[in-house]
């Protein structure tokens, strides 16, 4: 799967430059994306509010 390829490039950049985390946005609409994040292992942090 291509996104596991991305998220571990990532983790690897994370642990090499020593930062505390990653952070990603995701739109609350998209139940995929949001359900993918969190199979790798992303936490919701934070709820965005705006108005359209």
């Amino acid at each position: 799967m291509k996104d596991y390829h991305f998220f571990e490039q990532v983790k690897e950049i994370k642990a090499k430059k020593n930062l505390d985390g990653i952070e990603l946005q995701v739109n609350a609409k998209n139940k995929a994306a949001y359900e993918m994040y969190c199979n790798y292992g992303f936490t919701e942090k934070s709820i965005n509010m705006e108005l359209l």
